[in-house]
């Protein structure tokens, strides 16, 4: 067996380079590779144990290994700059051209013409192949065109990159702020939905917990990912820290409510789910509708407080819909104090949907109105009510 780094794609066929970087050789693995450049492959020749040696005829070989390690590329990883004490920021290492050529690219993706933006991108590669941000834009357009196993490759090697450059010793912040770490936040982000994606959660915590180790302020969202991740892999104690030790706030109140829904702590359960419909009314109706939606790929994304933040909320969070979950919420919204409010927030969203030319103040009282309903005063106030009308469901 041999191993090699990929240096080009191309249907069936690999453009790879021995370790000890002699010529590189093609190699015909058999069928459509979903191998990316800069990946180490291990191969074994078909019908000979001898070491393959340059040819213009791919040799046959049969894949038996591979894994995404930018350690062998060679030349340097990308450098960082200190901004004061506590602040880190990579060094650009595209020329003018290769920045014009990105800019082209670019267009091109934004045009939908993916075949001729991956080209361009991959190009780039061959001269620039520690720049993360081509890792991350080559993975965008795989994923657009549902090559999944590849697409989390390319995130993947645009995070170990940027993995590979930080000091052994390094306790910095890589910040959103500074422009030139967001190529680096964003692949590791996108390598982590990747991961999700293919069921392997736990790793895609480890490296959203990553992320907002190096850019606590968290201009990505991260801190709502992780609780679901913990409750879909049972490990509630470590979704409970992440919720303790983060600000709970929109769709996350209702990842705290089926926390504690989950550990048998009904009452407080309630009381985060009346939270979450001060956030979202909606989530009752969504949630205990027979529908599986699939997470928003768009760009447009969706409106806060709407059904289909609801949606996409609970296409990351499949544990509303196990039995105890679905339970809960109608046991919930039977309850007269949920019930009436419920119906009263919906009524008055209406209203203030069609007032197209309102009076200003009674517009103004309208507002107070809806947003009076479910706040912490007003649970409060009917929480012993509730808590009578719960567990007479209970019991």
């Amino acid at each position: 067996m041999h191993t090699y780094r990929v240096l080009e794609t191309s249907g069936n066929k690999v453009l790879a380079q021995s370790l000890d970087r002699v010529e590189p050789i093609w190699l015909d693995l058999g069928g459509r590779t979903k191998l990316v450049e800069n990946e180490v492959v291990v191969v074994e020749t078909v019908g000979s144990d001898s070491k393959p040696s340059p040819t213009e005829t791919p040799i046959q070989c049969v894949l038996m290994a591979s894994r995404v390690d930018p350690n062998y590329i060679g030349g340097p990883a990308p450098q960082l700059i200190s901004h004061g004490d506590d602040d880190s920021e990579f060094v650009e290492s595209l020329d003018s051209s290769g920045h014009d050529r990105f800019d082209v690219a670019l267009e091109w993706m934004e045009c939908g013409e993916s075949t001729k933006a991956s080209k361009a991108i991959r190009a780039l590669l061959k001269q620039f192949p520690y720049h993360i941000d081509l890792y991350h834009h080559l993975g965008l357009i795989e994923q657009r065109l549902n090559r999944r196993d590849r697409a989390l490759k390319y995130f993947e090697m645009g995070y170990r990159i940027g993995l590979l450059s930080l000091p052994k010793d390094f306790s910095e912040k890589l910040r959103w702020g500074f422009l030139k770490n967001r190529p680096f936040l964003r692949a590791a982000h996108g390598y982590g939905l990747a991961l999700e994606g293919k069921g392997r959660v736990l790793e895609a915590a480890e490296v959203y917990q990553r992320i907002l180790s190096l850019n606590p302020d968290d201009n990505q969202g991260i801190r709502y990912l992780l609780p679901s991740l913990y409750i879909a892999a049972k490990a509630t104690y470590k979704a409970r820290s992440i919720l303790q030790d983060n600000y709970v706030d929109s769709m996350n109140v209702f990842s705290r409510s089926l926390l504690e829904i989950l550990d048998g702590y009904y009452l407080e359960a309630l009381r985060w789910f009346c939270r979450g419909l001060a956030y979202n009314i909606h989530f009752p109706s969504v949630a205990l509708a027979d529908i599986d939606r699939t997470p928003n790929d768009s760009r447009v994304g969706v409106s806060m407080g709407s059904p289909d933040e609801v949606s996409e909320y609970l296409a990351y969070n499949k544990t509303w819909r196990i039995a105890s979950a679905q339970g809960f919420l109608r046991r919930a919204i039977q309850c007269k104090p949920i019930a009436e409010r419920i119906a009263k927030a919906l009524s008055l969203d209406t209203q203030l949907a069609e007032r197209n030319n309102p009076d200003i103040s009674d517009r103004s009282t309208l507002i107070d109105e809806r947003y009076a309903i479910f706040n912490d005063k007003d649970i409060a106030a009917f929480m012993p009510e509730l808590r009578e009308c719960f567990l007479t469901f209970l019991s």
